[in-house]
């Protein structure tokens, strides 16, 4: 059973956004935190990383104590969508699909699953396509899309640091 978002305490928000970013050890949670003028114990985010892997939100891979996020349990979190539409695009298409989301401005996102099935004419591609409906499950259509290449670009800025 998987936690409710009410059910997270500010420790399992916290230690989410870090594995949000990329798998992490205890030790690298607690420095993350600690970056973030957050005191939590290594001890205190292993109990937290327990829970969150009994109710299948993270994973220890391999048992080397490196935990990765899986299924975020945060509202809004679009981690346990992209991994759903993941494992239902490799079982249609083994390893020849794409996903993209996308992120808009008032801040929902929107993830597609994609396989190309070939051209149609040039700069037409036909696709089969599997995206979240909000029943929570995938679905599937077949899609027709004219490409989009750039074609000159005109201005670039220079790297933007931080």
């Amino acid at each position: 059973m998987t936690i409710q978002p009410e059910d997270l305490n500010d420790a399992d928000t916290e230690i989410l956004g870090v594995l949000a970013e990329g798998r992490a050890t205890p030790q690298l949670i607690r420095e993350e935190l600690a970056d973030r003028g957050r005191d939590v114990t290594r001890q205190y985010i292993s109990q937290r990383l327990k829970r969150l892997r009994e109710h299948g939100h993270v994973v220890n891979r391999q048992t080397t104590g490196v935990y990765e996020l899986v299924d975020d349990p945060r509202a809004g979190s679009t981690v346990g969508v992209v991994a759903a539409l993941e494992a239902e695009a490799r079982e249609r298409w083994g390893d020849d699909w794409t996903i993209e989301t996308q992120r808009f401005a008032d801040g929902t996102e929107q993830s597609y699953a994609y396989h190309q099935v070939g051209h149609a004419e040039e700069g037409v591609i036909e696709r089969e396509r599997l995206f979240p409906g909000s029943d929570g499950e995938a679905y599937h259509d077949h899609i027709v899309v004219e490409t989009e290449d750039v074609i000159e670009i005109v201005e670039r800025d220079e790297q933007i640091e931080e």
